[in-house]
């Protein structure tokens, strides 16, 4: 089948700039995520590893992990340096992160993962790459505000891949940032999370299958007919409003999306929300074509649009002292079921800012 060329025109502007770069221990059912926040006035932060655990870091930055006797089990840089099919696994026992430079301690990541936890085996990357691989879960790390995950392939075509903002060992108690609706809607989609760790479940390990991890957090979402539309604020997790990465703006955080679909057959719009927004935020107001879709207090919604037009507005700021307000959206600009591909059209107005 030939589908008509579509037209495309995009605008784009985005800004992201910081106060500080503070996003304060993270820990999950069976894990935690360190960073510099977490640094004690000893100079050290300490983690615990009960039963033996796995730990991971992207940061080659002059830190060392020492144990209870302050003997140095690894620096950082080889930490970071291992080979992926070669994690370092700690005894049971207490350590700490420690740093022993002068003044602020330097920014880093440091995952840990307590022995026994669920994909307990899943693979840690560590530095952008396409990752080819036949493992069903895989999570990737950041030391940056950001990462970008896209190009999801290979022999995957039965199967619907999901992107996580937490661990592969969270996966089965957080909710996804992006589900994917068909290995198509997978493909044509890019996701980007404003935080150190990403998950994904590609749904299978019997085939070999693939995606692209980057730092290009800053680009727009995808905004045309067959892919979803993917907006997290920084610090969302998806795993409970007080597993939240809190990071400092100095003019807050804004988002200002728009963007139009036209076609001559149906168009089928999902909109899927998880969201926490603070008593004193005002709401995150959603508009698709004559609907306004609010966001306020806690909770999750779904809403389907069916039309051969869609516009689809939103533009929310978060104050700078507002730490807890996020949320998630993921926007599916599907064709409906059975109408074929059809004559699209696309006109995308899209100002994606982070500030």
């Amino acid at each position: 089948m030939t589908m008509t060329p579509m037209t495309h025109r995009l605008v784009l502007a985005i800004c992201l700039c910081f106060l500080a770069f503070s996003e304060a221990r993270v820990t999950f059912d069976a894990s935690e995520v360190l960073d510099q926040s977490d640094i004690n006035e000893n100079n050290t932060a300490p983690f615990e590893c009960p039963n033996g655990c796995r730990v991971y870091t992207p940061t080659s930055a002059t830190l060392k992990i020492v144990d209870e006797e302050w003997t140095v089990v690894i620096s950082f840089a080889d930490l970071n340096a291992r080979a992926i099919d070669n994690p370092l696994e700690l005894e049971p026992g207490n350590y700490s992160v420690a740093n022993d430079a002068l003044g602020d301690p330097p920014e880093f990541i440091l995952y840990v993962v307590q022995k026994g936890a669920d994909n307990y085996n899943a693979k840690v990357y560590t530095s952008a790459q396409t990752i080819s691989t036949n493992d069903r879960y895989i999570t990737v790390l950041t030391d940056l505000p950001g990462m970008r995950l896209n190009g999801i392939g290979g022999d995957i075509k039965d199967y619907k891949p999901a992107v996580y903002a937490a661990g592969a060992d969270s996966e089965n108690k957080c909710k996804p940032v992006f589900q994917s609706r068909s290995f198509d809607n997978a493909q044509r989609t890019s996701v980007a999370i404003l935080g150190p760790i990403a998950s994904i479940d590609f749904g299978t390990d019997k085939y070999t299958h693939f995606v692209t991890f980057n730092y290009d957090y800053l680009t727009g979402p995808t905004n045309e007919l067959g892919s979803s539309t993917v907006v997290v604020t920084p610090g969302y997790t998806g795993c409970g409003n007080d597993k939240v990465f809190t990071k400092e703006y100095d003019n807050g955080f804004k988002i200002d999306t728009e963007y139009k679909l036209s076609s001559d057959k149906e168009i089928a719009l999902t909109f899927t929300a998880d969201y926490s927004i603070a008593a004193d935020t005002p709401p995150v107001e959603i508009t698709i074509n004559d609907d306004v879709i609010r966001l306020e207090d806690s909770g999750s919604t779904e809403r389907d649009f069916v039309a051969t037009e869609m516009w689809v507005f939103f533009d929310w700021t978060r104050a700078a002292d507002d730490k807890k307000s996020n949320f998630a959206i993921q926007i599916d600009n599907l064709l409906k079921s059975g109408t074929g591909l059809g004559l699209a059209h696309i006109v995308v107005i899209a100002v994606f800012v982070v500030r």
